[in-house]
C-alpha cells in the first residue's frame, strides 16, 4: 500500500523509491487522487516528471503544477476544483 501523509489541507505521497525500483504506482496514486476533496492539495514526490500521470490527473479535473527545482525530487501539485 502507498503511504499517504495528511497535513492540514495537503495530501502527500512519495513514489520516488517505488519508481526507481521499477514499480508503476499509477493506479495507487489515482486511488488516492479519487479521495482528494475540493480545497485540498495533492502533492506527489517523484524522481522525474510523470507526463502520463499528470495527464490522468488533468482528465480527472485537477489543475497541475510542477516544482522541478530539485532534480531528484520533482513535486507535482494537483488542485481539485
Amino acid at each position: 500500500m502507498l503511504e499517504v501523509v495528511r497535513e492540514e489541507n495537503r495530501v502527500i505521497v512519495d513514489v520516488r523509491e517505488r519508481i526507481l525500483n521499477g514499480e508503476h504506482p499509477r493506479a495507487k496514486v489515482m486511488a488516492v487522487a479519487a479521495e482528494i476533496k475540493e480545497g485540498e492539495v495533492f502533492e506527489i514526490h517523484a524522481p522525474f516528471v510523470l507526463p502520463p500521470l499528470i495527464g490522468l490527473l488533468q482528465e480527472q479535473g485537477f489543475r497541475v503544477t510542477i516544482d522541478d527545482s530539485v532534480s531528484d525530487d520533482i513535486k507535482i501539485f494537483a488542485f481539485k476544483g
